[in-house]
């Protein structure tokens, strides 16, 4: 069950107002991600997420060399 959860935030993480772990202390709006998506479309690019458990998540950010 575990591994499907993370398979299905890694799917919607880059939405609008997603939040993947909610923390308490911290506000969050969940569009830092949204707007990063956005940006990098924008530039014909692709970002992505991998789980690096247990030290978060990686995120990789692709844009072509024009």
């Amino acid at each position: 069950m575990q591994l499907q959860c993370k398979l299905i935030l890694r799917q919607i993480i880059f939405e609008k107002y997603e939040i993947g772990t909610p923390m308490p202390a911290v506000s969050q709006m969940g569009l830092g991600l949204a707007f990063c998506k956005i940006a990098i479309k924008a530039h014909s690019g692709t970002i992505t997420i991998e789980d690096n458990y247990p030290n978060g998540s990686i995120f990789t950010v692709l844009l072509k060399n024009e």
